[in-house]
């Protein structure tokens, strides 16, 4: 798969909404099971809470062919807590 392009934008309060696409350019088709296409699109959409240092998304991902069908469809939530590199290196 290649880098993605997207945009994010808060919403309201602590809320943000991220949408991104994700090129997908293979040689070959990849090995990966339920994943038999070489060319395509993946979007990404998540709709984000933050709350001081922690945070919870919602998400959807769904993968489209060169024409614009819809080949899969996933969805997925996680949580995350505020790091800081204390390390001083990128």
């Amino acid at each position: 798969m290649t880098p993605g392009i997207g945009v994010w934008s808060h919403t309201q309060a602590n809320a943000y909404k991220a949408v991104w696409e994700v090129f997908i350019l293979f040689d070959t088709p990849p090995a990966f099971p339920g994943f038999p296409f070489k060319r395509g699109v993946q979007r990404l959409t998540r709709d984000i809470e933050v709350h001081g240092d922690q945070m919870t998304f919602n998400g959807s991902s769904q993968f489209f062919d060169t024409n614009g069908n819809v080949l899969a469809v996933a969805c997925a939530s996680g949580t995350g807590t505020r790091f800081e590199d204390v390390g001083g290196e990128d």
